[in-house]
Formats: structure tokens, sequence, C-alpha cells
């Protein structure tokens, strides 16, 4: 990971401010330090991960559900693992659980100008040297010490976004049923001490009417660089958000390899056709209409142009669906993000079943769910620089059991 980062800054020295550009706006309470600046916080700490927890959650996401269960109220799940030098959380560790207030009240009386590299050592305890040696070695050292704190600013917003999802996580897995737990997303969106980005689905109208898998991007919906000017009386496709769906909706986490570089399908429409396959066996499955099946499909709910937000909320988007389906593929056991979503699955354990769909017969079956996927931090990534999200995904729901 250091050589790559090596690498990334030697030819491009933004590449690290790109990456804290995206999480910018992504998971950190409202008031809190930036991004830069809570790397900086992480990094001056002896633990630094400082894990923000929200107060009570407002009694009407419970009223709503129609549910009486008012331990739903309140954060009862220790989170830990999220500690950025490895530690438990536990004794002797520093990380603190902190409410929102407590957190906020904090971050005001942070300076965000100021980073603290940790404990310097003295001059003469490391050797007296000539000006033109010292200069050289302070020359040939700079890439590699810039590398060190780009790997902590990269990390260290993952750990305080992934601690916030993993509070959410066990808020919206409590809920029995996934339409229960769509609703209580709805709020938890609203109402939540940090940005949350809802749910969106695609519905099989809109892949008709589209004749393929259709991209999503927010800049695209403003009019931004993806705006087509091939015709200007087509509206811009937009996903539907779960707050939209009728009662009797059925959502269908869709787990896939792509099948081109930078898209999900191939010249033949091979994806679209093995979408609408899973949402004609959806339809038979549960008794209703075609229309009323909505898939969770990565590239048409995501914002590519920034997917992290969206990429981060994943377990909450599984925990929310009641199918999980994943299409065959001769290398989909190798790839990392697909090893990703399967774990996930497992974990939460919120859907007693999974399906798998045969590509070339198009036929759907079903598999064990309980049974425990492959380990996905040993899995292949298209770009290595996803590593640090996926293995700070992953910390939040340990796979060992």
């Amino acid at each position: 990971m250091r050589r790559t980062l090596d690498e990334q800054i030697q030819s491009a020295g933004s590449s690290a401010v790109q990456y804290l550009d995206e999480f910018a706006a992504l998971l950190l309470p409202p008031g809190a330090p930036g991004a830069a600046a809570a790397a900086a916080a992480g990094i001056s700490g002896s633990c630094g991960s400082s894990i923000v927890l929200p107060g009570d959650i407002p009694p009407a996401f419970v009223a709503e559900m129609g549910r009486g269960n008012h331990d739903a109220g309140k954060p009862e799940v220790a989170v830990t693992g999220g500690c950025a030098n490895g530690g438990d959380g536990g004794e002797g560790c520093g990380c603190s659980l902190e409410t929102y207030e407590e957190a906020a009240a904090g971050s005001r009386k942070s300076s965000r100008s100021q980073v603290d590299l940790g404990p310097q050592r003295p001059l003469q305890q490391q050797g007296q040297q000539p000006p033109e040696r010292r200069q050289q070695h302070q020359h040939s050292e700079q890439p590699r010490v810039q590398a060190r704190i780009a790997a902590r600013e990269l990390t260290w917003p993952w750990i305080q976004a992934m601690s916030n999802i993993a509070w959410a996580v066990s808020q919206v897995a409590m809920v029995e049923t996934a339409p229960a737990r769509r609703i209580f997303l709805r709020h938890l969106v609203r109402e939540a001490p940090f940005c949350l980005p809802p749910m969106t689905v695609v519905s099989v109208a809109q892949l008709l009417a589209e004749g393929c898998i259709p991209r999503y991007s927010r800049q695209r919906e403003s009019g931004g660089p993806h705006q087509s000017t091939t015709s200007t009386s087509r509206p811009v496709y937009q996903p539907l958000t779960v707050d939209d769906l009728p009662p009797s909706a059925v959502v269908v986490f869709v787990s896939h390899r792509w099948l081109g570089r930078g898209s999900p399908d191939d010249d033949h429409r091979t994806k679209l056709k093995q979408v609408m396959a899973i949402a004609a066996h959806m339809s038979k499955c549960r008794g209703v209409p075609e229309k009323e099946v909505f898939l969770w499909l990565d590239y048409s709910v995501i914002d590519q142009d920034n997917p992290m937000p969206g990429v981060q909320a994943l377990p909450i988007y599984i925990a929310c669906c009641e199918e999980f389906v994943y299409i065959q593929h001769d290398e989909y056991w190798q790839r990392a993000w697909c090893l990703t979503e399967q774990f996930m699955h497992w974990k939460l354990a919120t859907s007693g079943r999974k399906h798998v769909l045969n590509p070339h017969t198009l036929d759907l079956a079903l598999e064990n769910a309980r049974e425990r996927p492959p380990d996905p931090t040993y899995g292949k990534l298209a770009m290595e620089a996803d590593r640090v999200a996926l293995a700070t995904m992953t910390s939040i729901l340990p796979y060992e059991l």
C-alpha cells in the first residue's frame, strides 16, 4: 500500500486531495472537523479514533412502523474495532464513545490549521551530519513521508464514517422486516446527526425505457458534464427513492461482476437480459406484478461520479432488501467487492436465503445463505487504492465468528 501511495504522490501530487474531497460531505457529523482536519486529529492522538454516536432517536421512528420497541430509540451496540492504531476500543485503547453534542463541542475548541505529526526526535539524537548530506537525506525521504501522511488522511475519514455506519446498521438491523427497515432508514436519513445517502432503486419500467443498464450521476441530473446532448426531449434518468415505493414492493439486491471496463454490461446487453430475468423470477416467486419488483443495481443507483457515500452505506442497503441475488461468473468469487456484498449479506443475516442466477440458462436457484463466504480482504481489486476502503468497511463487521 505504501509503495502504491508513493507512486500516486510522485505521479499526481493531488491524489490524496482528490480522495479527501470525496469524504468532505460524507458521514461526518455536521459541525465536526472536515476530513483533512479529522485526519490531522487522528495523527496527533495516541489512538485517534473518536467514534461519534448520536443521542436519542425520535419516537416517531418507531411510531410510523407501528412497533412498540422502545429500545430502538437508543443506540445500545458499542462500536469496536475502529481504532486507527489497531486497538479494540477497550481499556487503555484511547478510543472514546461520544455523543454528537460532546463531539461538536470538542470540535469547536480544536484548531483546523495545526497538524501535529507526533513526537519528534531531538536533532542531537539523530547524529550530526554535514548540511549537504542532511538536505539530500531530507529530499529522498520527502515522498515517503508524504505517502505516510496521505495514508493517514485517507484512512481516518473512512474509520470515522464507518463508525457512524456501524451505529446506523445496528439500528436498522433491529427492525424485523425489510419494508419496516426502509421506513426506519427514511427517518434516519432525515434525523441522524451525520450525512447518510438515501437508498434508491431502479424499476423494471425504467430498464425497459432505457433499453440498457442506466448510469446514475448527480452531475448529469443537474446538467453537468455527463449530460447527453443527443436528445433534449428525453428526461434524464434518475433512480427511485425507496420512500416512493408501493407497500407491496419487493426490493432485490443484485450482486454481480461487471462485464466491461467501466460498465457492467457488454455490447450484446447481456447484463440487462440477466437483470430482467431476475425481475421475472422474483415476480413469480413473490406473487407480485413485475412492476412492483425493484432492483438495487450499483451502476444505476449509486452516484458514479462520487460513489464513496453510497458504497459506505452498502450494509444498510443490503439489510433493507427482501431478496439477495448474485449472477454467476467465472471471476465472481475472486473479486473483492463481490465478496464484500456476500460477506455483508451473510453477516447481517437479515434475509434467510439467497439466490444465484445461471448466466447461460437464466435459471434461478436457491443457495444456503448461512454458509460463510471467503474473506473479502483477499479478493482482487481493479484499483488497489480501494483496499483501504474495503478493509475499513469489513472491520465494522468482523469476518471471524
